[in-house]
């Protein structure tokens, strides 16, 4: 979980603040900040980390079971 929390931070950190030093395209129109919704929009887009977490961490054990299916020694 920690390589999940320090990898998402780090690339929101660098997205920020190339988007602060350099004036290009913003790709996701619906988190402007001038948007009445745009807090909303920042609330749902975190809370859908929880799913996405919930996915990468149940691949990690499907990936440990089959290993230790296939290789039951190591």
């Amino acid at each position: 979980m920690c390589y999940f929390v320090i990898w998402t931070g780090v690339y929101v950190i660098f997205q920020w603040i190339v988007h602060a030093c350099e004036s290009i395209w913003w790709p996701y129109p619906f988190l402007d900040l001038s948007l009445k919704y745009a807090p909303v929009w920042y609330l749902l887009v975190a809370f859908l980390h929880i799913p996405c977490y919930g996915i990468f961490a149940l691949l990690v054990r499907l990936k440990q079971y089959v290993l230790w299916r296939w290789f039951p020694q190591s």
